[in-house]
Parts: structure tokens; sequence; C-alpha cells
């Protein structure tokens, strides 16, 4: 298997992603929130599990490229 360079792959994440730091804040507060909230304890792990990948494809929405395609399409995947 032949190894890819890691920096342009870095670089396009970056400017569709938003940066990680940015992604772990957003994403983090998002899930604080959807933790506290009296449904959460009723939710099954798969439910948990979907809310925490939208958390985290929200994040990349607001800290990257909001009309990325495949943001939007994940979230509806979930």
């Amino acid at each position: 298997m032949s190894k890819k360079p890691i920096a342009p792959l870095l670089v396009e994440r970056g400017t569709t992603h938003g940066s990680f730091e940015d992604n772990a804040i957003i994403s983090q507060s998002i899930k604080f929130y959807m933790r506290i909230s009296g449904g959460w304890d009723k939710l099954t792990d798969v439910e948990r599990e979907s809310m925490d990948m939208i958390a985290l494809k929200f994040s990349r929405i607001l800290s990257g490229k909001s009309l990325e395609r495949q943001h939007w399409e994940d979230v509806v995947g979930y």
C-alpha cells in the first residue's frame, strides 16, 4: 500500500470541515446541551450515537463550508 501525502488532505479538509479545534468546541457544546435535556436518558444507544454524529456534522457546517453537500447528506443518513 503506497503512502499518500497527508498535508494536501488536511488542507482540503480544513476548507470544507473547518479547523479541528473549532469543530471540537462547537460539537462538545451541542453535545453538552443534548445530554442535559430531559429526553437524553430515554434514548437508545443507537439514537444517542446518531445525535452525537449529527452534532459533529452540524459543527462542520458551522465551522467549515456550510453548503458542502456531504455534510447535509451525512445528517440525513443518521
